[in-house]
């Protein structure tokens, strides 16, 4: 997804919220990379990437999907070139 792409997207929260009740949760993402685009109240906007860089994902790109369904994350290096981070997963409560 490009910058213009997220012409697309509904601005208020609530279309967002109308669009969202309409996917289908029971199919695996379709395989390929997916550019994160945040959404939402500006401060939102502003805060989000901050919050993933403090946990760790500085210059969070998005994901890649196999069509398996794993993923990883992927992270943007100075020079562009895309980086992948596994994606964990454990159940139960955090530790």
């Amino acid at each position: 997804m490009t910058a213009r792409d997220t012409g697309a997207l509904p601005r208020p929260i609530r279309g967002l919220q109308q669009r969202f009740r309409t996917l289908h949760a029971d199919a695996l993402p379709a395989a390929g990379a997916y550019r994160a685009v945040f959404v939402g109240p500006a401060a939102l906007r502003a805060a989000a990437p901050r919050a993933i860089a403090l946990a760790g994902m500085p210059r969070w790109y998005g994901k890649r999907f196999a069509g398996d369904g794993n993923a990883v994350n992927l992270l943007a290096d100075a020079d562009g070139t895309l980086r992948e981070v596994p994606v964990v997963s454990r159940p139960g409560p955090p530790t």
